[in-house]
């Protein structure tokens, strides 16, 4: 059961916070899943929906980059210009990173395709294990292609 002063089951959400929870929530997927979407942590997932995150005894407020909002905002399929606006990005920022990578990769569609193997019940436990181990390496992948693709973008807007 959920802590009651948890931020995220008391309501208190911010604006870009509200919109990304309700798109998670409407496409059934778990904090945790969508994290891993965004290559984030889930904590950071929280942090950012909340708005605050906890530095020692002291709740302080979040200030996400532009790039992890978009990043989430694309994992549970919300225009990330959408979730920039609502989170108070500039015009720059949001034109900068408003727009949706491109088109889903190779790696990505096999990431989609090894994380069903792994979550298939009816799979065999070696066969889940194989694809859970798989899942590690996909997401380096894609974590180091989503940096050089950060890398050029600040390259072009210099």
């Amino acid at each position: 059961m959920p802590h009651p002063r948890d931020p995220e089951d008391a309501g208190q959400l911010t604006d870009v916070g509200k919109i990304l929870e309700d798109a998670r929530e409407s496409l059934r997927l778990s904090k945790r899943e969508a994290a891993r979407r965004a290559g984030i942590s889930e904590g950071r997932w929280r942090q950012v929906v909340t708005g605050v995150q906890k530095a020692g005894n002291v709740t302080v407020p979040v200030n996400p980059r532009a790039s992890t909002v978009s990043a989430m905002a694309q994992a549970v399929g919300v225009d990330p210009a959408l979730a920039l606006r609502a989170a108070g990005f500039s015009d720059e920022d949001i034109h900068r990173f408003g727009s949706p990578t491109r088109e889903p990769t190779a790696w990505q569609h096999k990431l989609e395709e090894v994380q069903a193997i792994a979550d298939n019940q009816d799979r065999s436990p070696a066969l889940r294990a194989w694809a859970a181990r798989q899942l590690d390496d996909i997401e380096a992948i894609l974590a180091a292609a989503r940096a050089e693709e950060d890398a050029q973008r600040r390259g072009q807007a210099s």
